[in-house]
């Protein structure tokens, strides 16, 4: 569950450097492969090894097993692939390498883990054997609100920094590299973050929505989510932009469930529809699996549905998992070797972690 307000908005279009071939989209004539889930990791009540408070990250550690990290228990709970339970590390406190308020995880290339700790202002970092081994921080800004892998056992994160100017709140956005300080290594991109004061003297940032997410060989690929344009920004491990994959991309109206479900959530809050909920994101989550292609899931369904191209930005295959409802994407994913992850940032009835097999 996201503890800071996102708003959706274009603060900028990102340009090509080399452009590649357009992107080619799910048609109705397309074949699409089904991800098909096979079991759940998590219990309602029960074996508390099982029962989740709230999940704010999935990855996997060096040995391909499942490391959930739980941001109300505050610890990362191992499990096998097929959902054994294999243990557990960090845990809620203010001592070395504990957490109070955990935002994201994320695999380090030398078999560490990262986790990004908004109330301590930075990075945490335990080692191969899941030990407490170091602290980036505190940062200007907060922790990164999100996180991925980035080469030679750096980090890549989401931050945002903010300040006064002219007595009135202002701030940026960037997503960008640290390694062992708190001095960025470089940044990929990085924008505007839009602030106004709000009650009780907070601050409100709003931000852009961004998809990140890093291959195999530690390229990065980001997604800019708006209602108008189809955008992939690839980067090279060293920040470079290599590639720009754009395609045409005109409004299409949300489908009749998500409208439905604003509708109700808007009268439950007895808020106005604004005219930016109208209309289908073009990306609404980006991934890429251990064969180095890149998964771009597409607003346009209430099934999770998603492009895969090669990194080259050619066309593979679409993939649907048609047997899952997930009107308002509130479902994230991880793709790791066989098995695709799952699941849902703010759940109905109670946290858990779909195993989906990959057909590719």
């Amino acid at each position: 569950m996201n503890r800071y307000l996102i708003t959706v908005s274009v603060l900028f279009l990102l340009t090509a450097c080399n452009r590649t071939p357009p992107m080619e989209l799910a048609s109705e004539e397309t074949t699409l492969l089904q991800l098909i889930a096979v079991d759940t990791i998590g219990i309602e009540f029960g074996d508390e090894r099982f029962v989740f408070g709230d999940i704010c990250s999935v990855s996997t550690d060096f040995n391909g097993n499942l490391i959930v990290l739980d941001a109300i228990t505050c610890n990362v709970r191992r499990y096998s692939p097929s959902g054994e339970y294999l243990g557990e590390f960090a845990g809620s406190g203010s001592g070395p390498g504990e957490l109070i308020d955990p935002m994201a995880m994320a695999l380090l290339s030398g078999g560490g883990i990262a986790i990004a700790d908004w109330a301590a202002w930075g990075i945490y970092l335990y080692d191969r054997n899941y030990d407490y081994c170091d602290f980036i921080g505190p940062m200007a800004g907060g922790s990164p609100l999100s996180l991925a892998t980035g080469a030679d056992n750096s980090v890549i994160g989401l931050g945002v920094t903010f300040w006064s100017e002219n007595e009135q709140p202002a701030g940026e956005y960037f997503l960008a590299s640290w390694s062992d300080s708190v001095s960025e290594t470089f940044r990929f991109t990085s924008g505007t973050a839009l602030t106004e004061p709000s009650e009780g003297g907070e601050v409100t940032i709003n931000l852009p929505t961004l998809y990140f997410d890093s291959s195999p060989s530690y390229e990065m690929y980001v997604a800019l989510s708006t209602d108008s344009t189809f955008i992939v920004q690839h980067f090279s491990a060293t920040g470079e932009e290599v590639g720009l994959i754009e395609e045409e991309w005109e409004k299409i109206p949300l489908n009749s469930m998500s409208m439905d479900l604003i509708n109700a959530e808007s009268r439950m809050h007895g808020e106005e529809i604004s005219s930016e909920k109208l209309y289908a994101d073009a990306v609404v989550g980006i991934h890429c699996d251990s064969s180095g292609n890149v998964w771009v899931r597409l607003g346009t369904s209430p099934h999770p549905l998603f492009n895969v191209y090669n990194a080259s930005g050619e066309f593979v295959t679409s993939l649907e998992a048609s047997e899952l409802s997930d009107p308002l994407f509130e479902l994230d994913f991880l793709v790791s070797g066989e098995n695709v992850f799952a699941w849902n940032t703010d759940p109905i009835d109670f946290p858990k972690v779909l195993i989906l097999t990959n057909p590719l």
